[in-house]
């Protein structure tokens, strides 16, 4: 989950309403693949529809997943038993009308896929998070070097010591953690380099994630939602689509995936 809610908000509803627990609540076009939460005029919980049918819809308002508890609802859960605070103690607080909510139209989204958690990055680039212009344009740490005729496409965001080399493109919409690499020639594009991320030249990588110290060699494109775990290889000549993913620490030998 990302988010824009001003948790002091939150907390300060929570106080002045006197309940034991207060649960964020969010809109969203689609609310069929969420927990749905319905409420009263005063803002109390009154049920909630786990992933319901679309017959079964009668609000757009879902758990956006944060909570402000009194210590007493933490004293509910029985010590030494892993409980669902959502599906058993939640419950036991709306039955005793302590249930509270508070509607948010921050900015909210699911980062659970590797789609949507690229579209947060986006958003996040754009300045649409915290509704200000921070990475309108670009955010590049000073000790970044560059070699000649880097063309670089905004939004942008790069960490300290990466290094690109000549004739890359870096852009749009990406993101670049510490100490990454781009070789020469190479494309990045709508996607997300974390600190460490080692990538050859004459490679494009295009709306995929990249974990902390994968290396990707020259001459691969990694595309279409690909997601590459942490420490693993992928040596020259490799083609990733169609969301591939790789575990941390596999080693993909040269030239044998091709879509």
């Amino acid at each position: 989950m990302l988010t824009g809610i001003d948790l002091a908000e939150v907390i300060e509803a929570h106080v002045d309403s006197g309940a034991l627990a207060t649960i964020t609540l969010t809109s969203v076009d689609d609310p069929t693949a969420y927990g749905l939460v319905a409420v009263d005029h005063r803002l109390r919980v009154k049920r909630f529809v786990e992933k319901p049918g679309s017959d079964q819809v009668r609000t757009s308002l879902i758990n956006a997943g944060i909570y402000v508890l009194e210590r007493r609802v933490l004293n509910m859960i029985p010590e030494g038993q892993e409980v669902s605070i959502e599906r058993e103690i939640f419950p036991q607080l709306q039955a005793m009308g302590k249930l509270r909510a508070f509607v948010s139209g921050a900015y909210w989204r699911d980062i659970g896929t590797p789609r949507s958690y690229l579209a947060a990055s986006n958003d996040v680039l754009a300045g649409a998070v915290l509704r200000d212009d921070t990475f309108q344009h670009s955010s590049i740490h000073h000790s970044v070097s560059f070699g000649k005729n880097v063309s670089l496409l905004p939004p942008v965001c790069m960490g300290e010591g990466c290094e690109i080399e000549a004739g890359a493109t870096i852009g749009g919409r990406a993101s670049l953690g510490n100490g990454c690499r781009v070789g020469e020639g190479t494309v990045i594009e709508g996607s997300i380099l974390f600190d460490g991320a080692q990538i050859g030249s004459d490679t494009i990588v295009r709306n995929a994630i990249v974990s902390p110290g994968a290396v990707i060699q020259q001459n691969c494109v990694v595309r279409g939602l690909s997601v590459l775990g942490q420490g693993c290889v992928v040596e020259a000549g490799n083609v990733l689509d169609c969301g591939a993913r790789l575990n941390s620490g596999t080693r993909l030998p040269r030239g044998v995936m091709s879509f």
